[in-house]
C-alpha cells in the first residue's frame, strides 16, 4: 500500500510546471503529474533525501524541483533543448541559484558523461523510449557512479525480452532526429527485455511501482481514472528503481 504524502503536490505546491509548453500536450496534466509525483518521488523519498540527484531529461524543471522538496541536496539537470532550459530557470526561480543547476546537453553525446559527476541518484523519466539505443544509455547511467536510479518509460506490449522499433516524427516534443533525418527511430523494451537491460547495465533489485494499486486506491473515484493514466493501467508505461551493483 502507498502511503500518500500529498496526492496533489503540484497542484498545491508547484502549480507553474500546470502551465505547459506550446508544444506539449495539456490533457489532464494535473491528474497525471499529482499521481506521478506519487509513483516516482513520494514512493522514493527515502533514496532521494540527502543525495545529489541528476535529472536527465529535465524538461522545464519540474522533478528537479519536486526532488528538492523530497529532501535533495543539489540537483543537476540534463536538457538537450535550450528553450526548456530557460523556461525551467523561469519556472525554478532562486532555487536555480541555491540548489538547482541546469545543463544544455545531450546524453547521447558522449561528452555528457565525460564530466565529474556526484553519484547519488539518477532520475531518467520519460527518457529511455527517446534513444536509439537504451542499453547504452542505461550502462552509461551505471558508470558515472549514481547508487540508484529511478526511472519511468513507456515499455512494448510484447511477450517475453522483446524489442519494438519507433518511428518517432520531428514534431515530436522530446524526439531529436539525427543530422539529415527528419524522424528518430527508438527501441521500446518489453518489461522482460528492460529488466534484462538493466541488469545487463549492472543494476539490481529492482522495485516496480503498482500502478493499478496506486490508480485504483487514489485516482480513480467514482470509477473515473484520467485519461492520462491509461497508459500507467494498462502496463504500457511503468516506474521502478534500481540499485546500482556493487
Amino acid at each position: 500500500m502507498f502511503e500518500m504524502v500529498d496526492p496533489a503536490y503540484f497542484t498545491k505546491h508547484a502549480p507553474q510546471f500546470l502551465r505547459h509548453s506550446p508544444d506539449c500536450l495539456a490533457i489532464n496534466v494535473g491528474p497525471q503529474l499529482n499521481a506521478r509525483h506519487v509513483a516516482i518521488i513520494q514512493r522514493h523519498r527515502h533514496l532521494i533525501e540527502g543525495q545529489a540527484v541528476t535529472d536527465l531529461g529535465s524538461h522545464d524543471g519540474r522533478w528537479s524541483w519536486a526532488a528538492i522538496d523530497a529532501g535533495a541536496s543539489s540537483v543537476l539537470g540534463i536538457e538537450a533543448r535550450g528553450d526548456l532550459i530557460r523556461e525551467a530557470a523561469e519556472k525554478c526561480g532562486d532555487r536555480c541559484t541555491a540548489s538547482i543547476w541546469f545543463h544544455e546537453a545531450s546524453f547521447e553525446d558522449q561528452n555528457t558523461w565525460d564530466r565529474q559527476w556526484q553519484g547519488g541518484v539518477v532520475l531518467a523519466l520519460g527518457v529511455l523510449y527517446h534513444t536509439p539505443n537504451p542499453v547504452q544509455l542505461l550502462c552509461r547511467i551505471a558508470d558515472c557512479g549514481a547508487e540508484h536510479l529511478i526511472l519511468d518509460t513507456q515499455i512494448s506490449p510484447l511477450p517475453g525480452e522483446n524489442l519494438q522499433l519507433v518511428i518517432e516524427q520531428d514534431n515530436h516534443s522530446a524526439a531529436v532526429p539525427p543530422a539529415g533525418r527528419s524522424c528518430s527511430a527508438v527501441l521500446l523494451p518489453s518489461r522482460g527485455a528492460l529488466r534484462t537491460m538493466l541488469e545487463y547495465a549492472g543494476f539490481t533489485d529492482l522495485q516496480w511501482v503498482d500502478w493499478r494499486q496506486l490508480i485504483s486506491a487514489h485516482y480513480a473515484k467514482g470509477g473515473l481514472m484520467p485519461r492520462a493514466l491509461a497508459n500507467y493501467q494498462s502496463g504500457r508505461r511503468v516506474t521502478l528503481s534500481a540499485r546500482r551493483a556493487a
